[in-house]
């Protein structure tokens, strides 16, 4: 009998903590930026591990084509791009006009460390609100 009254003492104890739990939100929360949320392959892009880095002019990227003048400023420069291991991977490239990051690029590295950047901008590339104010 006392196991009884035990039991259900502890059970009504755990039930007030449970409700005091849920009536409060515990933790800090932050609201959501306004706008535009990168997608997953712009989130896969900008966490790949940077192999290099790369520099574009204001004159390059006067270009109609942003992208494309982004994609050919990283393929001049792309020769002391190396791989980060033994392994073929992406990597990410940071694309800078003057100090400011306004891209990263994604490229891949084959096992002896060969660079290449793919084809297709759209889907290799990630601009940052910097290029606007370009």
């Amino acid at each position: 009998m006392g196991d009884e009254a035990e039991s259900t003492q502890c059970k009504s104890s755990s039930d007030s903590v449970i409700s005091d739990a849920s009536e409060e939100p515990m933790g800090t929360f932050f609201e959501a930026p306004e706008g535009e949320q990168a997608s997953e392959r712009e989130r896969w892009i900008l966490s790949l591990p940077v192999v290099g880095d790369a520099k574009i002019t204001a004159h390059e990227l006067a270009r109609d084509d942003v992208r494309q003048a982004i994609m050919t400023a990283a393929a001049k420069q792309m020769d002391g791009w190396k791989s980060l291991s033994g392994t073929g991977h992406h990597g990410g490239v940071r694309v800078y006009r003057d100090t400011v990051e306004i891209a990263r690029v994604q490229v891949v590295l084959d096992e002896a460390g060969a660079c290449s950047l793919p084809n297709d901008p759209e889907q290799a590339m990630v601009l940052t609100p910097a290029v606007e104010a370009q």
